[in-house]
């Protein structure tokens, strides 16, 4: 990912999250956000993810999640994309 970690892999085993490019601006593997944790909420349920990676496809307060922090929200991949607060 941006942050320079090697994420490939393992979207089904780790919790973690890409913050749209407009947030994170140009700098990637120094980038002040990456390695931090951000808490996810929706659903009625909350997950915990660390910021690995740069969505270059998400609107300012958009972000990507790993396939096992959906899957703790809302319990299969079926929902799509869906409104969350962080």
């Amino acid at each position: 990912g941006a942050c320079g970690e090697d994420d490939s892999g393992k979207d089904d085993s780790i919790n973690i999250v890409a913050l749209s490019h407009l947030l994170m601006g140009e700098l990637s593997n120094n980038n002040p956000m990456c390695g931090k944790t951000i808490t996810i909420k929706a659903n009625g349920k909350t997950a915990q993810a660390t910021v690995a990676d740069k969505c270059m496809g998400c609107a300012l307060n958009d972000i990507d999640v790993s396939r096992k922090v959906y899957e703790e929200i809302w319990g299969s991949l079926d929902s799509g994309r869906t409104e969350v607060e962080w």
